[in-house]
């Protein structure tokens, strides 16, 4: 992990030094600065930690208050067009991504408010790490990944 001031000082991170190194994100007043951004040449990186916990925990509030993070994503878009959004988002897209879908019903990975938030991301034309995988994921009856 770096330090969003370190981040401009590691040449060796790429061959172009970092450009317009962001901690956080405007609108949102997050003291840890969970959304560190970046541009490499002619790319933007944004790398996001959205923490999980249980119902009631800043933590979750900060999850489904995603208005702001989507207003910035959505500027981001418009004056980065080869755009990459990294990191841990802590959601479950589907129920394929757990093992076993019953037992995570109503609980905070797989809720339809994260689910939801999570769609509208993809729905300004982000794809996932499977979406460029030749071998599509699927599961098996046993939960392990084929």
């Amino acid at each position: 992990m770096l330090r969003a001031e370190n981040l401009q000082r590691r040449g060796d991170l790429a061959r172009d030094t970092p450009q317009a190194v962001e901690a956080g994100i405007s609108g949102y007043a997050d003291e840890q600065k969970r959304v560190l951004s970046a541009t490499v040449g002619n790319l933007r990186l944004v790398c996001a930690y959205v923490p999980t916990a249980e119902p009631g925990i800043r933590q979750v509030s900060y999850k489904l208050d995603a208005a702001a993070f989507e207003r910035w994503l959505d500027a981001e878009l418009k004056d980065h067009p080869r755009l990459a959004v990294l990191g841990d988002f802590n959601i479950a897209p589907e129920d394929r991504d757990v093992h076993d879908p019953k037992a995570w019903e109503g609980q905070v990975l797989v809720s339809p408010p994260e689910r939801a938030a999570f769609q509208r991301l993809l729905g300004r034309g982000l794809k996932t790490a499977s979406d460029f995988s030749n071998n599509p994921r699927s599961h098996t009856p046993g939960g392990t990944t084929a």
